[in-house]
């Protein structure tokens, strides 16, 4: 929703908007002139002409009911992107976990080879400090967010599933229905476009696409790595095509983890089927600068790194944890975890014990809601409980960021990683827990 605002900001519309919480990107709104009120309220929208609303918006809302009492036009988010990519060729990047990555990395390919693409990406691209950008080529790059269908109907020539893994519960009741929205976006291809897929024999969906398909993954498929090591804080790998065929070697992609290899064939996949060479595809991957909340350092405090992460599925979390542990060599990873909505934490509460138990120590927040009642049994503390029962006692519940400085103050040491992890407040958390260590480490030194 920001990216939109911002964008329909640049093309001199009046823009403002509500939320019920205060964010970083609504700071950014702020400091860019549009107006965000600070509730959702039924007279917010009485001088709009039209109104956009996303997923997070039930239908029993006020501030949409009173627009759609008024008679103003209505639109879902998904309809104004739409409409914003007009005639570009449009490549749509989706799929459980890294798509947001994936988009930067095939954007930052584009760039260097010179095609100015358009991008829509879910979450803020550190080479543009925004999270979108308006290209003057003919080509558009978009992250399809699934946590609603509303993706399957953008415009698609190209579209790109990294992986495909049962979430937001509260929205699929099971993984069968996550896949039927998948293969109705795969269907949705344009005529004569293509579908990019992993090739894990698992990936079934690849057996109903009418249009041409490209596979690849880290063991198999029409374009695969090899010879993958670390390189101080980069990941080294060869691209290589069917029997072996080479396509790019040493590629220095400037993230860690296999995640993040499997991103990069992603998107070098698309890449090459558009006809981009293996020099533009090298240079992309080594200058993609990442995106914000993905991995991302944001304080070195006397040998200790801070990290804020986007992770709030277990996969990821166990993700965001290998990485971390590759980054600290010998030192410790520590992890402070916000988890994400009860109905996560109830449908995913043994997988979440089970990833937080991989952690040298891991602090526990109070669970962000979303909006969301409580849901008994599904607590921080009741996760805490279960982890313990695993045999590990490294773990803690905190609710407050002095309480968690303070343990991350008595725990952390040179050479360890302190990373944050969620997708609700706790991006703000780990700034000011930061903070508090360096005044701390001061005041003892």
């Amino acid at each position: 929703m920001s990216a939109l605002a911002m964008a329909a900001h640049d093309c001199g519309y009046t823009v403002q908007g509500s939320d019920t919480s205060t964010s970083l990107m609504v700071q950014t709104l702020l400091d860019r002139g549009i107006q965000v009120m600070p509730d959702h309220r039924t007279d917010n929208a009485h001088n709009a002409d039209v109104v956009i609303y996303s997923n997070a918006i039930k239908s029993n809302n006020v501030e949409l009911q009173s627009a759609i009492a008024a008679g103003k036009l209505v639109l879902r988010r998904t309809e104004l992107l739409s409409k914003a990519l007009g005639a570009k060729r449009t490549i749509v990047v989706s799929g459980s976990h890294g798509k947001t990555s994936t988009t930067g990395m095939l954007a930052s390919i584009m760039e260097h080879a010179g095609m100015d693409p358009t991008v829509f990406i879910g979450g803020v691209a550190l080479s543009y400090g925004n999270n979108y950008k308006m290209g003057t080529g003919e080509w558009a790059v978009v992250e399809g967010d699934e946590s609603d269908a509303g993706f399957t109907e953008l415009p698609c020539e190209i579209a790109v599933v990294t992986n495909l893994e049962w979430e937001h519960p509260d929205r699929y009741s099971c993984l069968e229905a996550l896949e039927r929205v998948f293969s109705n976006f795969l269907c949705n291809v344009k005529v004569g476009g293509a579908a990019v897929i992993p090739s894990r024999p698992s990936f079934m969906l690849g057996n109903s696409v009418r249009c041409s398909k490209i596979t690849y993954g880290l063991e198999g498929g029409e374009l695969l790595v090899s010879n993958t090591t670390y390189m101080g804080n980069a990941t080294v790998f060869d691209i290589v095509g069917l029997n072996g065929a080479e396509v790019c070697r040493g590629v220095q992609l400037p993230v860690l983890g296999y995640h993040n290899v499997e991103n990069a064939l992603a998107a070098a996949a698309v890449a090459k089927h558009i006809g981009i060479g293996c020099s533009h595809i090298k240079a992309g991957l080594e200058g993609f600068m990442g995106v914000s909340r993905r991995f991302e350092i944001i304080a070195n405090v006397r040998g200790v790194t801070f990290v804020d992460d986007y992770a709030h599925h277990p996969t990821e979390i166990e993700a965001s944890r290998n990485a971390a542990k590759i980054f600290a060599t010998s030192g410790r990873v520590i992890g402070i975890l916000q988890p994400h909505r009860f109905t996560r934490v109830q449908h995913f509460f043994k997988d979440f014990a089970s990833a937080i138990s991989k952690f040298d120590y891991l602090i526990l927040t109070d669970v962000y809601p979303a909006g969301e009642e409580v849901i008994s049994g599904c607590e921080s503390q009741d996760i805490v409980r279960e982890v313990k029962s695993l045999g590990f006692d490294q773990v803690v519940h905190a609710s407050t960021p002095d309480t968690i400085a303070n343990i991350v103050a008595s725990v952390a040491g040179p050479g360890d990683v302190v990373v944050a992890m969620g997708a609700g407040s706790i991006t703000s958390m780990i700034r000011s827990i930061s903070n508090a260590y360096m005044a701390q480490r001061s005041v003892r030194c």
